[in-house]
Protein backbone atom coordinates (compact mmCIF):
# COMPACT_ATOMS: atom_id res chain seq x y z
CA UNK A 1 0.00 0.00 0.00
CA UNK A 2 1.73 2.91 -1.14
CA UNK A 3 -1.26 5.76 -0.59
CA UNK A 4 -2.34 5.22 -4.22
CA UNK A 5 -5.77 4.80 -5.41
CA UNK A 6 -4.81 1.51 -6.74
CA UNK A 7 -6.79 -0.55 -4.49
CA UNK A 8 -9.18 1.78 -3.16
CA UNK A 9 -12.18 4.06 -4.57
CA UNK A 10 -10.82 7.29 -5.72
CA UNK A 11 -11.73 10.70 -3.80
CA UNK A 12 -13.72 10.71 -1.20
CA UNK A 13 -15.55 7.61 -1.49
CA UNK A 14 -11.99 5.59 -0.99
CA UNK A 15 -12.07 6.98 2.45
CA UNK A 16 -14.97 6.22 5.58
CA UNK A 17 -14.15 9.01 8.08
CA UNK A 18 -16.15 7.21 11.22
CA UNK A 19 -13.49 4.11 11.34
CA UNK A 20 -11.01 6.45 9.26
CA UNK A 21 -10.24 3.37 6.79
CA UNK A 22 -9.20 3.04 3.31
CA UNK A 23 -12.06 1.25 1.40
CA UNK A 24 -11.39 -0.96 -0.80
CA UNK A 25 -12.69 -1.00 -4.42
CA UNK A 26 -13.95 -4.75 -4.73
CA UNK A 27 -14.71 -4.13 -8.49
CA UNK A 28 -11.48 -4.19 -9.03
CA UNK A 29 -9.88 -7.88 -9.84
CA UNK A 30 -6.54 -7.26 -8.18
CA UNK A 31 -7.95 -5.97 -4.95
CA UNK A 32 -9.76 -9.67 -5.01
CA UNK A 33 -6.57 -11.30 -5.41
CA UNK A 34 -5.05 -9.06 -3.05
CA UNK A 35 -7.37 -10.01 -0.24
CA UNK A 36 -8.30 -13.50 -1.04
CA UNK A 37 -4.08 -14.20 -1.17
CA UNK A 38 -4.14 -12.31 2.03
CA UNK A 39 -6.56 -14.52 3.57
CA UNK A 40 -5.17 -17.78 2.26
CA UNK A 41 -1.84 -16.78 3.60
CA UNK A 42 -3.21 -16.08 7.29
CA UNK A 43 -5.02 -19.85 7.17
CA UNK A 44 -1.39 -21.19 6.22
CA UNK A 45 1.00 -19.53 7.53
CA UNK A 46 -0.60 -19.40 10.80
CA UNK A 47 -3.45 -22.04 10.99
CA UNK A 48 -6.36 -19.34 11.27
CA UNK A 49 -9.80 -20.69 11.77
CA UNK A 50 -11.56 -17.85 10.93
CA UNK A 51 -12.21 -14.53 10.16
CA UNK A 52 -14.34 -10.95 11.20
CA UNK A 53 -15.40 -9.16 7.91
CA UNK A 54 -16.31 -5.42 8.85
CA UNK A 55 -18.60 -3.43 6.50
CA UNK A 56 -20.10 -6.45 5.23
CA UNK A 57 -22.36 -4.21 2.71
CA UNK A 58 -19.95 -2.13 0.48
CA UNK A 59 -18.29 -6.68 -0.04
CA UNK A 60 -21.99 -7.97 -0.98
CA UNK A 61 -21.80 -7.28 -4.72
CA UNK A 62 -18.64 -9.75 -4.64
CA UNK A 63 -21.47 -12.60 -4.09
CA UNK A 64 -21.84 -15.51 -1.77
CA UNK A 65 -18.82 -16.48 -0.17
CA UNK A 66 -17.23 -20.00 -1.17
CA UNK A 67 -15.58 -21.49 1.74
CA UNK A 68 -15.21 -25.19 2.20
CA UNK A 69 -17.78 -25.81 4.89
CA UNK A 70 -15.69 -26.40 7.79
CA UNK A 71 -12.81 -25.01 6.44
CA UNK A 72 -12.98 -22.05 8.28
CA UNK A 73 -15.40 -19.66 10.34
CA UNK A 74 -16.24 -16.43 8.63
CA UNK A 75 -18.02 -13.83 10.96
CA UNK A 76 -19.62 -10.47 9.74
CA UNK A 77 -19.31 -7.32 11.70
CA UNK A 78 -21.42 -4.47 10.12
CA UNK A 79 -24.92 -3.22 11.51
CA UNK A 80 -26.90 -2.59 8.05
CA UNK A 81 -29.16 -5.69 9.46
CA UNK A 82 -29.59 -7.25 6.12
CA UNK A 83 -31.33 -10.37 5.77
CA UNK A 84 -29.85 -13.72 5.26
CA UNK A 85 -26.24 -12.72 5.08
CA UNK A 86 -25.43 -15.49 7.75
CA UNK A 87 -27.72 -18.00 5.92
CA UNK A 88 -26.10 -21.10 4.08
CA UNK A 89 -25.30 -20.24 0.14
CA UNK A 90 -27.72 -23.20 -0.60
CA UNK A 91 -30.92 -21.46 1.29
CA UNK A 92 -30.41 -18.48 -0.59
CA UNK A 93 -27.81 -16.19 1.29
CA UNK A 94 -24.47 -15.43 1.67
CA UNK A 95 -22.57 -18.30 3.71
CA UNK A 96 -21.42 -16.25 6.65
CA UNK A 97 -21.42 -18.43 9.98
CA UNK A 98 -22.38 -15.35 12.70
CA UNK A 99 -23.13 -12.18 12.68
CA UNK A 100 -21.44 -9.89 14.91
CA UNK A 101 -24.15 -7.83 17.09
CA UNK A 102 -22.33 -4.83 16.42
CA UNK A 103 -24.97 -2.18 17.60
CA UNK A 104 -25.17 -3.91 21.18
CA UNK A 105 -22.41 -1.79 22.43
CA UNK A 106 -23.92 0.97 21.38
CA UNK A 107 -27.43 0.14 22.87
CA UNK A 108 -25.91 -0.55 26.39
CA UNK A 109 -23.85 3.00 26.59
CA UNK A 110 -27.18 4.84 25.20
CA UNK A 111 -28.95 2.87 28.50
CA UNK A 112 -26.56 3.90 30.75
CA UNK A 113 -26.16 7.37 29.94
CA UNK A 114 -30.28 7.04 31.36
CA UNK A 115 -31.45 6.78 34.97
CA UNK A 116 -32.17 2.83 35.59
CA UNK A 117 -35.65 3.48 36.39
CA UNK A 118 -36.16 5.31 32.20
CA UNK A 119 -34.69 1.65 31.31
CA UNK A 120 -37.19 0.58 28.30
CA UNK A 121 -36.39 -3.48 29.09
CA UNK A 122 -38.73 -4.30 26.25
CA UNK A 123 -36.37 -2.30 23.67
CA UNK A 124 -33.34 -3.81 25.04
CA UNK A 125 -35.30 -7.10 23.91
CA UNK A 126 -36.42 -6.52 21.06
CA UNK A 127 -32.44 -5.16 20.12
CA UNK A 128 -30.88 -7.89 21.52
CA UNK A 129 -33.32 -10.62 19.42
CA UNK A 130 -31.77 -12.73 16.54
CA UNK A 131 -32.90 -13.49 13.24
CA UNK A 132 -34.16 -17.23 12.86
CA UNK A 133 -31.68 -19.14 11.12
CA UNK A 134 -28.99 -16.20 11.75
CA UNK A 135 -26.56 -17.24 14.73
CA UNK A 136 -24.81 -14.19 16.45
CA UNK A 137 -22.50 -13.72 18.35
CA UNK A 138 -23.48 -10.48 21.15
CA UNK A 139 -21.39 -8.62 23.30
CA UNK A 140 -21.75 -5.76 25.68
CA UNK A 141 -18.43 -3.80 25.15
CA UNK A 142 -16.08 -3.83 22.47
CA UNK A 143 -12.58 -2.14 21.60
CA UNK A 144 -14.56 0.37 19.60
CA UNK A 145 -16.79 1.62 21.80
CA UNK A 146 -13.45 2.37 24.65
CA UNK A 147 -11.36 3.73 21.78
CA UNK A 148 -14.21 6.10 20.59
CA UNK A 149 -16.41 7.00 23.11
CA UNK A 150 -13.11 6.67 25.82
CA UNK A 151 -14.81 5.00 28.51
CA UNK A 152 -15.98 1.35 29.30
CA UNK A 153 -19.02 -0.60 30.33
CA UNK A 154 -17.68 -0.46 34.18
CA UNK A 155 -16.79 3.66 33.73
CA UNK A 156 -20.14 4.24 32.80
CA UNK A 157 -21.36 2.18 36.02
CA UNK A 158 -19.28 2.90 38.55
CA UNK A 159 -17.20 6.71 37.71
CA UNK A 160 -14.46 7.46 39.57
CA UNK A 161 -15.38 5.20 42.25
CA UNK A 162 -13.78 2.12 40.25
CA UNK A 163 -10.56 4.06 41.26
CA UNK A 164 -10.84 4.40 44.96
CA UNK A 165 -9.66 1.61 47.34
CA UNK A 166 -12.67 1.05 49.49
CA UNK A 167 -16.22 -0.43 48.14
CA UNK A 168 -19.07 1.64 47.99
CA UNK A 169 -22.23 1.60 46.95
CA UNK A 170 -21.45 2.66 43.71
CA UNK A 171 -19.53 0.40 42.96
CA UNK A 172 -21.24 -2.48 44.72
CA UNK A 173 -24.20 -1.24 42.23
CA UNK A 174 -22.11 -0.80 39.09
CA UNK A 175 -20.63 -4.27 39.59
CA UNK A 176 -24.26 -5.59 39.95
CA UNK A 177 -25.50 -4.31 36.70
CA UNK A 178 -22.54 -5.23 35.05
CA UNK A 179 -23.48 -8.67 35.60
CA UNK A 180 -26.51 -8.29 34.84
CA UNK A 181 -25.91 -6.81 31.54
CA UNK A 182 -23.50 -10.03 31.17
CA UNK A 183 -26.79 -12.09 31.94
CA UNK A 184 -28.58 -10.14 29.49
CA UNK A 185 -26.66 -10.37 26.68
CA UNK A 186 -25.85 -13.71 27.27
CA UNK A 187 -29.86 -15.45 27.52
CA UNK A 188 -30.88 -12.70 24.91
CA UNK A 189 -27.73 -12.33 22.57
CA UNK A 190 -26.05 -15.19 20.10
CA UNK A 191 -25.47 -18.31 20.03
Amino acid sequence: MDGSDCYTHSGSKGWQEQSRAALFDYSKYEVLRFLLSNLRWWLEEYGFDGFCFAGVTSMLPLGPLKWEKGQVVVVKGESSGMPTLCRAVEDGGFGFDYCLAVSSPKMWTKMLQEPDEAWDVSHLVRSMKQRFKEPRIAYAESHDQAATEFKTLSSWLMGEELRSEKSSDVTERGLALHKMIRLAVLGLGGE
